[in-house]
Order: structure tokens, then sequence, then C-alpha cells
């Protein structure tokens, strides 16, 4: 087998593939009941080939093979005798036009009894293109690179083709090169030999990356601008919201703020938990307290703490628990509780706090403050105005804002604010606010307004198209305008063409659909893949899938040749020509043949017909020439020898 792999083969694979057909061996079948007396082999041949002969031993009751290309078109195989279809008592069979094109397969379907049979491939001769060749394993492209390449891809050829690599990957002819992002790879003497261009480590070909999917479900999907990428290049997928979908899932809960300026050897963050998040978001830590790890904490001395101190052991998360900042802003000391070593220090007494000065005081003489991210204290007893209608306090329970009795004051209009979706039609709102207890109910605070954005994609048989793109096939031309395609028929329902792949007639209906029914005559696949270029070339008919194959018309010209020339003289015996003779020949075309009528005469009741012929054919010109033979009594003679000097153009008549 390790010869085997060698060889331009793909593997024998076996159609059911499943545990009912048991392989035990290369060509070696077992097949069960559920197979229902059918088994099916195919053998690729990634460099094309020809089937020879075909021997199989086993309990099977018939097989026919099939060579199908790349397209998938399929042509059954005959023998010598134009059998398609054999038996155990033909072996071997063999064949003398079962070539198999580039990319193509030979396929074996058996039947058998339906209880089971085998099957054992003892003899497959193949003939295979004597070309150097490398396969393109992952193995080989590891050895080769140190590293594969994203996505099985190896790079593109010379003609731009992507190039693939793996367990079903290409096969490559020596002198190929295949190029990278940042490497080329050359086949040389059937090894894959690779070197860098420039640096696969440090840089990444340029990229771009979509939102795929549905909404909800869209992922960032990234394509590189070249073929042939380095692994750690490689971008995650993560999930994104299309410009299609209209809202955006609110995060629950949102991101933490940055920490605070350090309040008494503390720092404070918070983060919000979103309006429309499920309940348990408000289950979850909101606001946190870390200790600053550029406090130094001071011990103090025993016997001259204050009133309202007392002598004990406290760590961060006791400092924490005894802080009015903590306290006054609902924040979190169990980020702490991990802290286990104390300090023996004055610590404040069972019901006081300590205030942003480092006084211990009762709970309801703690200092506020504005939010959870504000850091400036405010003193029991501070009153403000912050408007015609609001003023805020200090109390005992905070500081609070409320609004006065009998005021009315509202805010300017805010911007409007960006279209609700970037495809198709949304809204845009804008906001005021109201200040005071004497505004009415019906005060308007909201105002919406229809809007439109025009740049909606346009999805083709799973493509996304941006929107003013034009996209074109055989039958219609269109262009992506708001999400959908405004098309134009390009061909009649009469016009018939052939299609891509060169197997079908094609028409296009009135809508612009395309349909392929008829299938294209197997000479116009012979003309166009086997036209021998030597002898003839292929001349273009109104079908491009259909050339004729026609003979080269080459002109009337001289081709020499020479021979030694010998016979047997009545008296001297056998003699033979001391030099080669020229044995020369003409051939070739001399333009076409044409008959004219040049005119019409009355003669005897009738009238004849004159015509005027322009035929020349490719004759030859004669000479002679002298030649020396020496015979067997070495008896020398002179002898003239009619040769052909030259070839030409001369009438048919001449």
């Amino acid at each position: 087998m390790s010869d085997l792999a060698k060889l331009p083969l793909g593997s024998l694979q076996h159609e059911p593939d499943s545990g009912d057909v048991t392989k035990t061996g290369f060509g070696n079948f077992v097949v069960g009941s559920a197979c229902h007396g059918r088994l099916s082999l195919s053998l690729e041949l990634p460099v094309g080939g020809q089937l020879s002969r075909l021997h199989i031993d086993g309990s099977y009751t018939s097989y026919r093979v099939f060579i199908v290309d790349a397209q998938g078109n399929e042509q059954p195989q005959a023998d010598g005798k134009g059998n398609v279809q054999f038996t155990s008592s033909d072996n071997p069979v063999d064949f003398s036009d079962a070539v198999v094109p580039t990319g193509g397969e030979i396929v074996i379907r058996l039947t058998g009894p339906g209880s089971g049979f085998q099957v054992e491939v003892t003899q497959l001769v193949l003939c295979l293109p004597d070309v150097n060749f490398c396969k393109l394993g992952t193995a080989q492209v590891q050895g080769a690179l140190q590293f594969l390449p994203l996505d099985d891809i190896l790079g593109v050829n010379g003609e731009d083709a992507v190039v693939s690599y793996g367990d079903d990957g290409d096969y490559i002819q020596d002198g190929v090169v295949v190029t990278g992002s940042c490497y080329q790879c050359t086949c040389m003497e059937d090894t894959l030999k690779c070197s860098e261009t420039s640096d696969c480590e440090g840089v990444c070909p340029a990229h771009t990356t979509e939102c795929v999917g549905p909404c909800g479900e869209a992922v960032l999907v990234t394509t590189f601008a070249a073929k042939g990428v380095h692994p750690h290049c490689k971008v995650d997928q993560s999930p994104c919201v299309p410009a299609s979908c209209t809202t955006t899932p609110a995060e629950c809960p949102g991101p933490w703020s940055p920490w605070s300026a350090c309040q008494n050897c503390f720092q404070f963050r918070h983060r919000e938990c979103h309006a429309d998040c499920p309940e348990e978001c408000s289950t979850r830590l909101l606001r946190d307290v870390q200790k600053c790890p550029e406090c130094v904490p001071t011990t103090g001395t025993p016997g001259f703490c204050k009133d309202s101190e007392e002598w004990t052991c406290v760590n961060s998360y006791d400092e924490c628990q005894q802080s009015c900042a903590v306290y006054m802003k609902e924040s979190s000391c169990a980020g702490l509780l991990q802290e286990e070593s104390c300090v023996e220090k004055c610590a404040c007494k069972e019901g006081y706090l300590r205030d942003a000065t480092g006084e211990c005081v009762m709970k309801g003489q703690c200092e506020c403050y504005e939010g959870v991210s504000g850091s400036t204290p405010i003193p029991q007893g501070f009153h403000v105005n912050v408007g015609n209608c609001v003023y805020c306090q200090c109390t005992a329970g905070g500081y609070t804002c409320k609004e006065r009795e009998d005021c009315c004051e509202i805010s300017n209009w805010s911007e409007w604010s960006d279209c609700s979706v970037q495809c198709g039609t949304g809204t845009q709102t804008r906001t005021r606010q109201k200040y005071g207890q004497g505004c009415g109910n019906d005060t308007q605070l909201k105002e919406e307004k229809a809007c439109t954005n025009d740049g909606c994609p346009c999805v083709h048989r799973g493509q996304v198209f941006e929107s003013n793109t034009v996209y074109e096939d055989n039958c219609k031309k269109c262009e992506c305008k708001n999400g959908n395609f405004q098309c134009t028929v390009t061909k009649g329902e009469d016009e018939e063409y052939p299609n891509d792949e060169c197997t079908r007639m094609c028409r296009c209906t009135s809508e612009g659909e395309e349909m392929c029914l008829t299938a294209l005559p197997p000479s116009c696949k012979q003309n166009r893949e086997s036209c021998d270029s030597m002898t003839h070339v292929q001349r273009p008919t109104n079908n491009s899938c259909c050339p004729d194959c026609v003979p080269v018309m080459k002109p009337c010209a001289l081709s020499k040749d020479s021979i030694i020339l010998s016979m047997v003289h009545t008296v001297h015996g056998n003699c033979r020509s001391q030099n080669q003779v020229e044995i020369n020949s003409c051939s070739g075309t001399c333009g076409y043949s044409s008959v004219n009528s040049s005119e019409l005469l009355y003669k005897d009741g009738r009238f004849e017909l004159s015509t005027e012929a322009s035929c020349k054919c490719c004759k030859a010109t004669r000479g002679s020439q002298e030649q020396r033979f020496l015979c067997d009594d070495e008896t020398v003679l002179n002898l003239d020898v009619d040769v052909i000097t030259g070839c030409g153009c001369k009438g048919c008549d001449e």
C-alpha cells in the first residue's frame, strides 16, 4: 500500500458507506443483506489516465463500468466485443477506450444476491500519465511549511485557481508554483518545497468582516484578501447584529465604570441593570469597593483612641464596613472578604462610621455623595437649588433631589435620534424633560417621525449583495434597490445557448429564469478536448461549446527523405549506392478549386454551357542525379537516378 499511496490515485470508495459493507483489504468487500444486492465502487484519478484491464472475483451476479468526468457526466464502458455488462466468467475484462479525464473517476456498479455477497478486485490495470506530481496532503504541507494554512487552502496557482490540501487535497505537477499570502510553494521532483516571501508570523493580509446570519444568531465572518493564510491570523467568529435588525439586545448587567479616586483608602465602581434585562439581573453585584493600593494603614497608640473609637484588630473588610462613603453609596465590601490578616488600631465603635475627615460619627451624621461615582463629600444639611423647580439636599437618608409644588419647567427638545433601522423604514425620536409638580400629565415629552434608509442588501441564492450592486447572469441583469432586485431580461425565449459547463443547451423563460434541458452531443466534448493539434485545428461555430475539428491546411511543399539504393546486376552481382539517394515527396494544398460559368451559347436548338475551371494541384518537378554504385566484384557503376527536385501548384490537367 505504500507504493500505491505514491500514485496519483484517490482511495477506493464504496457506496453505501455504512456498516453494511465490510472492507477487508484493498478491493475486498463483504456486502450485507441491508444493501439489497447493490454495491458501487469508485476510484478517482486526479491527473487522469486509462483503465486497461479489470479482474473481479466473488459471489456477485454482474457488474458494469462507467467513466465519470469532473462535472458528473458518466459514460458506460464496453470491452473489445462491445459488451457493457460482465460476470466473473468474463474475467479478465480488457478495455481499449476507457479514458479517464483529469479529475474524473472509475465507477464500478455491482449487483448480487439480496442475502449478501463478496467482491474481490484481484486485478486493476491502469495507464497513468508519465508526469511527476505532488499530492497535497496535510503531512506534506506541514512538512514543507511547518504550519497549516487556514481553511485547508494552500494558495493560488499561476491561473489564479484556488489550490487545496488535506485528505482530499489537490495534485500539482512538477514546476507548478502555488502562492500563499506570505510564501511560495513549488512541486520539485515529486516533493513540495516552500519558502517565505515575507514575515508570515508578523503580518496578516488585509481582510474584511461581514455580519452574517439571522437576527440573534449572526456572527462576524472574516474574509482575507489573499489565499493561503498563516493560522495565527485566524479571527474567531463573534456575535454581531446585522444592519437589517432593528434592535440591539441590552447587556445585562452593563459594563463596570472605571474605579473612582481614593476616598479614605477605598475606591468605588458601579454598573447599571438595563430596564429590558431579565429579573435575575437585579441579584447581580452592581456596586463594588476595593482597597487603594497606595494606601498605608495607620496603627495608632493604645489609650489614645477617641470616645467614638476602640482599640481592636481590624482588616480591610472591617474598615470597608465602617466607611461612611461605602454606607451612603450602598456599595458592597464582599470583594475584601478573603483578607484574613488584621492590624491593631483605633476603629469606630459599633453604631459609628468613619466620615470623609477621618472622624467616627453616628450613621445619621455621615456625609452625602452625588451618585455612586461622586467623589466630593457633601455635609449634612447642605441645600442647593439646581433649577427653578428642583432642589437637592443631604439628609440622613442620603443626597436626594425633589421637585417643588406649583412649579413647572420644561427643557428644550433634544436632537432627533438616528433612524432605528439601517435598512428600510424605521423611526426617529426626540425627547424633553419636565421639572416640578405643577406640570400637567398631558405635557408631551416624546415625539416620533418616520425615516427611511435605502441601504438594504439583497440576497440571491445565499449570496449577499450590497445596495446598488449589479448582478448579471445568462438571462437577466439585476440591480439591488432597497432590499429587492430590479431585473431586466437580457435574452429572448427563442435564443438557445450552452450552459457554463458545456453539457446542455439552455433557454431563458419570460421571467428571466434559466432552463437547461437538451444534452449536447458527445462530439462537442470530443472536438473540444480531443482535437489533435498536430494534425487538426478547432474552428469556431455559432455554439461556443461545439467547435469543428478540421484538418490543418498545409501549403504545397517538398518533404525530403533518403535511402541507400540496391540492385542485382546481371554481370556484377549485388550493387549498392555509396551515398544516400534522395527520395522526396510533394504534399499540401494549393487552395480551393472552383468551376464557374463563363457563357451560354445557342447551338443546334439548345443552349450549351461553357465553364472555366480554377483547379491547381500540388505537383512535382523531376530531375536526374548521377550516383556511384559499388558491386560485389568491386566494380563501380555510375548510374542516373530520377529524383523530385521541387514542388509547386500547377493546373490539374497539366
